[in-house]
This record gives structure tokens, sequence and C-alpha cells, in this order.
């Protein structure tokens, strides 16, 4: 089965946005985690306790048990709310509905989460405390963020930060630090992102407080994932959930895990992937917890799909899907219907995958994710107007600088022109005929000088571009074999000898490609032809290319008749035009971009293909030189590499009796016919 499941990037198989809010929620973290507590004892004590004692007291059960059991927890919350609304006293009735508020966030019921937050900041500017106004913002500023809000979720946030600095309150500082960064990140400033977690990270080791350090080094871990640092992403995923468990809050070492889960799929480390994921589940079960266990069976899909178990992996998926139904989570399923449709056509039910990747579609693109990207949108014009304002001033005043320069240096060539012209006037008929004559015989001595230099460039190109393309995998296959012969190796040799075999089947498909190219021209190569269904061979060959383009988010489609496609081909021929024009048309597509595969059948028994992609185009003076071999360094930086595949697709195609042609637009995109 081919090995490619790791090479989808974290777009492709995005963890829940519900889940980094859950483990991030700001506030109030476990009771456990500040002093020892025997919630038993402390609830027989509490039917001799007067209002005040039993209200405080049920507030610090329901702060031990938050993460740990949800029922418990939740109970509590409410029995410490009920007693502060007869005693009509507004701090408290504040405190109480902001630790019900993150109990609920926690255990995944978000409902009516807005409400909470809304009333409890109502009350909080009531009893006129600082410190319970603080907690109803960071509650506001978190509901915010689940709801993809992120205009209002910095807006109380800052609220947050002025707050915290003011009564020099260092959790709340945390709390805004950690709100700060995940906005910043939602909104691709990932640097930012990342500077508000260190700096989280810096201030819990120095004040000593645990599950601050869990929660940033948490964040940290997602903004390694959606940079692509997998390494980074597993190591603080696991510094996270050590900090976590040293606290005993199993959601929260659950929900860090689930990063290094990722993390190590992403690695293609399956077997401590796996390992982690039930580690997940195991600990939600103790916890009560959902709210991530969709994820870590989505993960085990994927594992069982790479390891080959398709059935094992159809079951995690179906886990995940019911687990994400519970809680409308888009995004974990379209990462659930990704890897569905994969598994389908790995088992070659096109149907089936046909019927994922539409589910994929509606869920991308549900009133709720196109809310999303809005949200998004809206904030970032609202809050860069004013810079781009201030840019297009100075872009337009140094553009009155640049016409006014520029029209003093044409007025300044005009008069010299003339002058000049003037001058040449005056000159006689024979030094005229002279220099001409001068002037075309140094010419032909450049232009047969040129030529002969291209030729030499064009034999230094080829040889200094295979050199090149053969020296990298055998630097990357000789370099680990000496370090074996010499007993100095040090790392995982399973790893190493992926990458020498990964390394020596290039240099195979690299002298191949040479060799059908040399029998090609030469006449020696003849095709193989069988009848078969053309259409079919395409359509895998295309779902094959899927994954790859999931990496840059590139959208990618194909239009193909239901009906026909029986044909007389060569297999293989068809399969490596097919190839190339793919990884030709992902690699000049800008992320984001679109591919297309359309399929016209015309008379008899040909067909026409058209690779369409929106990526960044060529130029008219390079197309003549697109499908030579090593076209590279001889025109434009077109085709890195070897330069071969467009070369083998342009031979191929003529071998079937047919061609290949392209229409193209610079910074438009391409179409390869």
């Amino acid at each position: 089965m081919p090995k490619f499941i790791h090479h989808i990037v974290y777009k492709a198989m995005k963890l829940s946005r519900l889940t980094i809010y859950l483990v991030l929620t700001m506030g109030f973290l476990p009771i456990q985690a500040q002093k020892k507590l025997n919630p038993d004892s402390l609830l027989q004590l509490i039917p001799n306790m007067v209002d005040t004692q039993k209200m405080l007291a049920y507030y610090d059960i329901c702060r031990y048990y938050v993460g740990a059991n949800k029922n418990k927890s939740i109970e509590a919350a409410q029995a410490a709310l009920t007693i502060a609304e007869s005693k009509n006293d507004d701090k408290w009735i504040a405190r109480c509905l902001n630790v019900l508020f993150s109990t609920l966030n926690i255990h995944g019921e978000s409902k009516n989460n807005q409400v909470l937050a809304e009333k409890a900041l109502q009350h909080a500017i009531k009893s006129k405390s600082k410190t319970t106004i603080l907690e109803a913002y960071e509650s506001l500023a978190n509901t915010y963020g689940m709801k993809s809000m992120w205009d209002k979720a910095i807006e109380y946030s800052d609220q947050c930060l002025l707050i915290a600095t003011e009564i020099k309150d260092t959790v709340g500082l945390l709390n805004a630090y950690n709100m700060l960064a995940l906005c910043n990140l939602e909104l691709n400033r990932a640097k930012l992102a990342i500077q508000y977690h260190q700096n989280s990270v810096v201030l819990s080791q120095k004040i000593g407080r645990v599950y601050e350090l869990g929660r940033a080094y948490a964040g940290l871990a997602e903004v390694n994932m959606k940079q692509g640092n997998w390494q980074e992403a597993m190591l603080n995923a696991k510094k996270g959930a050590e900090s976590f468990k040293k606290m005993n809050y199993p959601i929260g070492q659950a929900q860090s895990l689930v990063f290094a889960g990722a993390a190590l799929l992403q690695l293609h480390q399956l077997d401590e992937c796996r390992l982690i994921c039930k580690e997940i589940l195991s600990l939600l079960e103790e916890a009560g917890n959902d709210a991530v266990r969709g994820d870590a069976h989505n993960i085990l899909g994927y594992v069982e799909m790479e390891e080959g178990r398709y059935g094992l992996a159809t079951e995690h998926f179906k886990k995940a899907e019911k687990e994400a139904r519970k809680s409308t989570n888009y995004k974990l399923f379209k990462d659930i219907y990704r890897g569905m449709e994969i598994l389908s056509a790995l088992q070659n039910n096109f149907e089936a995958a046909r019927d994922f990747h539409h589910q994929f579609q509606v869920v991308s693109d549900s009133s709720l994710s196109q809310q999303i990207v809005s949200n998004i949108t809206n904030y970032q014009v609202k809050y860069e107007t004013a810079e781009k304002e201030k840019l297009l001033a100075e872009e337009q005043e140094k553009k009155s600088k640049w016409i006014l320069g520029s029209i003093i240096a044409l007025l300044l060539l005009t008069g010299l022109f003339f002058y000049q012209r003037k001058q040449q006037q005056m000159q006689k008929n024979q030094a005229r005929l002279e220099a001409e004559k001068s002037r075309l015989e140094a010419e032909l001595e450049h232009r047969e000088a040129n030529r002969l230099r291209e030729v030499d460039k064009i034999k230094s190109t080829f040889f200094a571009n295979i050199s090149h393309e053969i020296r990298t995998p055998l630097s990357l296959i000789i370099g680990p074999l000496e370090q074996m012969i010499n007993g100095s190796f040090i790392g995982d040799q399973q790893k190493y000898y992926r990458i020498m075999h990964k390394n020596g089947k290039r240099l195979l498909e690299l002298v191949n490609q040479l060799l059908l190219l040399s029998k090609l021209e030469s006449g020696r190569m003849k095709l193989t032809g069988s009848i078969g269904n053309i259409h079919n061979l395409i359509k895998a060959t295309v779902y094959s290319f899927e994954s790859l383009a999931d990496r840059r988010n590139i959208h990618f489609d194909i239009d193909c008749p239901d009906k026909g496609g029986q044909c007389c081909y060569d297999r293989d021929a068809v399969e490596k035009i097919m190839a190339n024009l793919l990884s030709n048309a992902i690699k000049f597509s800008n992320d984001g971009g679109s591919i297309f595969v359309v399929i016209y059948p015309l008379s008899g028994q040909t067909i026409q293909i058209d690779v369409m992609d929106t990526g960044i185009g060529i130029s008219e003076e390079q197309i003549p030189s697109l499908f030579e071999r090593f076209s590279k360094t001889t025109h434009s930086e077109l085709q890195p590499g070897s330069g071969l595949g467009l070369a083998l697709v342009k031979e191929l195609s003529e071998l079937h009796g047919g061609g290949v042609s392209v229409k193209s637009k610079e910074g438009e995109g391409s179409v390869l016919r």
C-alpha cells in the first residue's frame, strides 16, 4: 500500500477548534493544583454550615472536580449559584456564574454559555469588584473565541489585560496572554501568538502556576502544528500533558496529547501515535468528557489506514463522526470525511469516495464555516484599514515624486535625443555606410559567438542538472551508510533505511526517465496497448494526488464522463503522462488555488485531457522551451529539478498519436492539453 498518509498536512487533518478552547478555558483551574481538599468530608459538613459557608464549600468542590468529574462539578456549581442568588449577592452570583461557565465549557456544554457570561458581567459591574469583573471579561472573551468572533474576543481580552495590570493579577495576565495568542493564531499572526505563549511560560514558571504552564505549552503546540513544525509540536504537547498530570487534571492531559498524537501522525511514528490516542481515550473515560474523544478516534482512523487495516480505520472514523455530531463540530467532520474519501479510494471504491468528497464539500461550505471566514475577514478589515490608509498615503506621495522626476528626466532625454539626431544628420553619407558595415560585421560575429556559447551552456546545464539530481540522493544514502559501517551511527535506523530507500528509488526513477527519453528519441520505444477504461485510470491517478494538494489547501477536482472510456492504450504511459502533468500543476499553484482535470470525448477512441490550474502561469517567451529537457537554466525558473517531466509527457503523447500544448497567462494560471 502507498505510504502517503503521513504527508497529509495539518490543514487536511486539522484539529477541532473546540479542542483548544476547552483545554485553555480561562479563569478557573482545578483546585487540586492549589491546595489539598477532601470533597467527601466537605459534603458531610455542609448540612451544618450557614449559607455563606455552604456556597463557598460548593464553589471549592466544583473547582476540585473541574476536568475530573463532569456531573459532580456541574452539580456543585449550580448549588453554589442557587445559594448566591438567594442571598442576592452580586459579587458571588457573578463568581458562581463564571465557575459554572468554565465547568460547562471544559466539559463541552457550550450551548447557553454566552448568556451565562453576559449575566455574570452584569452582576460583576454591579458589585464593583474588579477581580470579579476581570473573571466576567475572561468568560466573554472565551465565549466569542469559541464562536470565532475574533474582534470581540480581542476586545474583551484587552479589557482583561488592562484590569489585570491595574490590580497586579498575574493569573489574569496569563489568561489574557492566552486568549490573545489564540486570536492572533487564528488571524495567521503566528509570531505574535508564539510571543504571548512564551510570555505565559516565563510568567507561569516564575510564579509556580502549573495549570497555566500546561496551557501555554499546549498553545505553543498548536502554533507549531499550524506552522508544520511537527517535532516541536510533539515536544510542547508532551510538556503540557506532563504539567496537567502533575495536578491530576485528566482533561488537560488528554487535550494536550491530541496535539502530540497529530504531530506523531505527521512524523509517521504510528505505533507511538496509536498509544497516545489510547491514552487519550482512557483519560476521557475517567473524566466523563467527550470533547476530544472524536479527535482521538479520527487520528486512529488515519493510523489504521496507513497500516492497511481498513476495517479498523472505518470503525474509528465512524466513532469520530458520532462524537462530532454531539457538538456539531464542522472542522472535525471535514477531517473525517476527507479520511473516508481517501480510504474508499484506496479500496478502489470510487463511488463511495465521491460521496465522501461531496460530504466534505457540504461541510466546508456550511453556513458555520462561512460565518467563521466572514468573522475573520471583518476583523482583519476593521483593524488593518488605518494601516492600509497610511501606507496608501505614503505610496501616493512617493508616486507624485516619481512622476515629477520622470517628467524632468523625460524632458532632458528628449532634448538630448534631438541634439544627437541633429549631429547624426550632419555626418557624411560615407561615414554612415562604413559604420553600418562595421556594425553588421560585429553583429554577425556576436551572434556566432552567442550560438557557440549557447551550445556549450546547454551541454554544461545538462551535466550540471544530472550531477545535482544524482548527488543529492547519493549523499543521503552514503552518509548514513558510512556512519553504520564506522559504528558511529546514532538514531532511528528504520527511519534512515526508509530515507535511503526513498532516495534510491529517486535515483532509479531519474535513470528510468533518461532511458525512456533515449528510447523515445531513438524510436526504440514501443507501446504495449490493451483494451480498458481509460476514464477509471485517469480518475485513480488524480485521486492519488489529492492528499498532496490538500497540504497546500489547493482545491482539486475532476470532471469525467459517466459513460464511455473503453479504448486501447498503454497503461504505464498514460499514468506517466498524468502524474507529470498533475505534479507540475500542484508545484506551480499558489496556496489556496484550484486545479481542475477535464476529460472530453472526441471522435472514435480519441479523448482530450485538460489539466487547468490557477497558479503562477507562464510568460509567452517561456512557452516555446517548456517541453525541452532541462529548460530551467536556459530560459526560466519554470522547471526546477531535472526538467525531464514535461519532455517525457510530450514524447509519450506523440507516441500515442497525439500531442501536448499549453495555454497560459502569467499570474493567472495555465491549461496543459
